[in-house]
């Protein structure tokens, strides 16, 4: 692996981009994503711990990784989160860090969270209707949540994205809304697919709506241009005329993006995951903790190297979205 110029799966797939996430544990019971006693969580002690994250976070970076984004659960409610980030900044120049929140303890952090060195955030937001949101959040403030957005587009952050999912009976009313906030604000919003990784409750009762559907009833209101975006993601963005913003669609079921995958995610727990959509994952944080550096290395290998060609949603489900980390 060290004679490597980089990591590259079977399907000649460059892995360049590590979603790393720092908790099981939100502060919100979303309906789709947990339940509402929430999920059996995982001792402090099993949590790999910040050096542990920059350890590995090195590793990935002498592969060729430079792309990184900070996921949960919450992200938020990790103290100290700042001192992270800046120790994952410090790998070298060409790292580009990113966050994605639920934004609900996003503004009286933001001055910290730019400073040490995030410069994009996403940002989960399923309704701009407060008792709406209270009720799909279990709890959750609008207001706070808006706040953060406004306090986001403030600072040198490009871009700030919305992630929207649009559930059939439930919110497609706000589809326009959503995406008139790209014409008023310079926001990415882009409406994601919901994918049957949750409550499956809560999809059987409502399900998803395809991107085609949403970008349908958009189309009826607003003239959509294609839009030219320098990034290796799988959304697809238009830009509506005279907009300070732009609109994406991120289609995982309906127009599967496989063959451009370029990440690996890393539970809170240490554990390796080369799809979203499998339960094959590989244990970094036990070679880890007893410095067995080169069993660490040949297990990231054999994760690059167990990259499907595309996903089959695993039967089992036996993983939520709060512990893979979306």
């Amino acid at each position: 692996m060290k004679n490597e110029p980089g990591l590259t799966d079977n399907f000649d797939r460059r892995i360049d981009y590590l979603r790393i996430s720092l908790t099981d544990r939100c502060n919100l019971r979303c309906r789709y994503c947990l339940p509402k006693e929430g999920v059996k969580q995982v001792a402090h002690d099993k949590v790999l711990r910040y050096e542990e994250i920059v350890e590995l976070a090195g590793l990935f970076y002498r592969q060729g990784v430079r792309k990184w984004r900070l996921t949960g659960g919450e992200p938020l409610i990790k103290p100290n989160l700042a001192f992270l980030i800046k120790q994952l900044k410090a790998l070298g120049d060409d790292v580009r860090l990113a966050l994605t929140t639920n934004a609900l303890l996003l503004e009286p952090l933001l001055d910290d969270l730019v400073g040490s060195g995030i410069s994009r955030i996403n940002i989960s937001l399923d309704t701009l209707k407060p008792d709406r949101y209270r009720y799909l959040s279990r709890g959750g403030d609008f207001n706070s949540v808006w706040r953060g957005v406004t306090s986001a587009l403030g600072q040198k952050i490009e871009p700030v994205r919305l992630n929207v999912i649009i559930f059939k009976n439930y919110n497609e009313d706000e589809i326009l809304d959503f995406a008139r906030l790209a014409v008023e604000y310079p926001l990415w919003v882009r409406f994601i697919e919901y994918m049957p990784l949750g409550d499956q409750d809560f999809y059987a009762r409502f399900g998803g709506v395809s991107g085609h559907d949403v970008k349908k009833i958009i189309k009826s209101e607003l003239k959509l241009s294609p839009a030219l975006v320098q990034e290796n993601a799988p959304a697809v963005y238009y830009r509506p005329d005279s907009s300070a913003g732009l609109i994406g669609f991120i289609n995982p079921l309906s127009h599967a993006f496989c063959q451009t995958c370029n990440r690996l995610r890393l539970s809170s727990v240490g554990r390796l995951r080369p799809c979203l959509f499998s339960d094959r994952e590989f244990d970094l944080k036990t070679p880890l903790r007893i410095k067995n550096m080169a069993e660490v290395e040949n297990l990231i290998d054999k994760a690059v190297k167990s990259k499907p060609a595309g996903y089959s949603i695993s039967k089992s489900r036996q993983h939520t979205m709060s512990a893979i980390g979306g």
